[in-house]
């Protein structure tokens, strides 16, 4: 059986239309400069999923690895289930706004998981603004 697949992105905004049925996100990020550590840092990040069945229904939830490897933000769970017509691919998009701590320089990973298990990665590396 094929599993999950999943893509992540990582926007400084964004929002989900309910009159259309989808997302729309600015500034998709590699890097975030700061002005001073400690800070905090809000993101948009969008979830697009491909599921092995239209049945399939699970829990997933996103984390974010500082780079000392800790985590630094634990999302609650949301559900990983089909919400495409019958014609398509089974799957789905989601998207979450993420707050979190930044007290140190370095590559920043967004990891979302079902049951402990990684099936996207995004790294956003975040660094002192020094006018480069």
């Amino acid at each position: 059986m094929d599993s999950v697949k999943a893509s992540l992105f990582v926007a400084s905004s964004g929002f989900y239309s309910h009159d259309t049925g989808s997302h729309t996100m600015e500034h998709i990020l590699n890097r975030v400069n700061v002005s001073y550590l400690p800070c905090s840092i809000k993101t948009f990040v969008l979830i697009k999923l491909q599921l092995p069945f239209p049945e399939y229904e699970e829990e997933g939830y996103l984390d974010v690895y500082a780079p000392d490897g800790k985590i630094d933000m634990n999302s609650s769970l949301f559900p990983i289930k089909n919400y495409r017509p019958q014609y398509m691919f089974p799957g789905g998009d989601t998207s979450i706004q993420v707050n979190y701590p930044i007290v140190q320089e370095g590559n920043y990973i967004y990891k979302m998981c079902i049951h402990g298990q990684v099936i996207a990665e995004y790294p956003l590396y975040i660094g002192l603004d020094r006018n480069e």
